[in-house]
């Protein structure tokens, strides 16, 4: 609460916020003190700096806060042709924005970052890249979730959230008023239904048929081919293995340092190397940075193993239901539970739980994963080299 300010030297006041009449106020803090104006627009409590105590003296801010009331009886609010000015495009802002949700929310994985901003690329962007914050209007909104909406219930729900959420930013900012056209409760819901499709679960893989799939990819050395067999071998996302570096790779003590973790943790997950799974990267060629690489140059896309899992099955497989395949070929062979969680780089159990468990018992996971790859390859895997010019 500010206090009624008594002293006209502010130098002699003690740290605070002090209150000298018709909105004006003086805050101090340690050698500095500054003047302060508030005011009240559209039921907001408002607030602007006059500028430092040491250059203004209270008898000439008391003139200028008299000022500044006087101007906004006559409706002329502090700063409003200023504004107009200076109110950002949606492409000049987003990424500030996206960059403080990431400070602010502490986000713990890079995975949702990506999502984040990749999603703002393909959908709000053609729309919104080059309209000021404070036109853009519900029609907008409507226009950018209405082809999503329909057959991605889901997606458009994400993208209505995060939009809603910079443009509340951007009213805190001061650079729009009025309601949020993204908003859902009173808005939205009255042009889109809640859901347009129940939740469907991605496809695992028969994990008893898994063996003869994999048989097949090791015949041959396409690149593609490669990545599906290790991320399966290794039980891994496509977005862990697909832009994996030979440099996370300790070949000496057989293990791979993953550093993409969806959890968001800032040490790399351990991933012990079956035999099968160090020959296939023994077939690659050590050119660029990349794992799975054409030429040396960068890694594949990481929607080469889903399309060509998908082309070679003819089913909606992903690397997704391999994992679940992984997880159930444990469940029905008697695999220790943490293990395989551990392996699938999943929390286990509660967070009392996963506080006691401080170890990711990478020599237990070793012959876990041997196990898994013998089933997968019970005769090893020894295609010929790949070499640069076929990679």
């Amino acid at each position: 609460m500010a206090q009624k300010l008594k002293l006209s030297d502010p130098a002699q006041l003690a740290d605070g916020l002090y209150s000298v009449g018709n909105g004006l106020y003086l805050r101090k803090r340690g050698v500095a003190a500054s003047w302060y104006f508030r005011y009240t627009e559209n039921a907001r409590r408002r607030e602007i700096g006059l500028g430092s105590a040491s250059r203004l003296t209270p008898t000439a801010a008391k003139r200028l806060a008299v000022k500044l009331r006087a101007d906004i009886a006559e409706g002329k609010f502090p700063g409003h042709e200023q504004q107009k000015k200076i109110v950002p495009t949606f492409g000049q802002i987003w990424e500030r924005a996206v960059d403080h949700f990431a400070t602010l929310k502490a986000w713990r994985s890079s995975y949702t970052d990506e999502k984040w901003r990749s999603s703002i690329r393909l959908y709000m962007l053609p729309t919104l890249a080059a309209k000021r914050v404070d036109e853009i209007t519900r029609d907008d909104v409507i226009s950018i979730l209405g082809p999503v909406w329909q057959h991605h219930a889901e997606t458009g729900r994400k993208i209505r959230m995060r939009l809603e959420a910079i443009l509340d930013y951007c009213e805190f900012n001061g650079w729009r008023t009025g309601d949020n056209p993204a908003r859902w409760r009173g808005n939205l819901d009255q042009v889109f239904p809640p859901r347009v499709h129940p939740t469907t679960h991605l496809m695992a893989y028969p994990w008893r048929e898994l063996p003869a799939l994999c048989q097949a990819l090791s015949e041959s050395n396409s690149i593609g081919f490669k990545a599906i067999l290790f991320g399966t071998l290794t039980a891994s996302r496509a977005n862990e293995f697909v832009p994996a570096r030979w440099e996370e790779f300790d070949f000496d003590r057989k293990v791979w340092l993953m550093p993409r973790r969806k959890d968001g943790k800032d040490y790399p997950h351990r991933v012990p190397l079956s035999a099968q799974a160090l020959s296939i990267l023994e077939s690659l060629p050590r050119e660029g940075e990349f794992v799975f690489s054409r030429l040396g140059r960068g890694h594949i896309s990481k929607e080469t193993p889903r399309v060509l899992l998908q082309r070679l099955t003819g089913k909606g497989y992903t690397m997704h239901g391999m994992r679940s395949a992984f997880r159930d070929w444990g469940a029905e062979n008697g695999e220790d539970f943490v293990l395989c969680e551990l392996a699938l780089s999943h929390a286990v159990g509660n967070a009392v739980t996963s506080a006691y468990l401080r170890t990711d018992q990478l020599d237990q996971r070793r012959p876990l994963m041997q196990r898994w790859a013998d089933f997968l390859l019970p005769d090893g895997y020894s295609p010929a080299r790949l070499s640069s010019a076929s990679a």
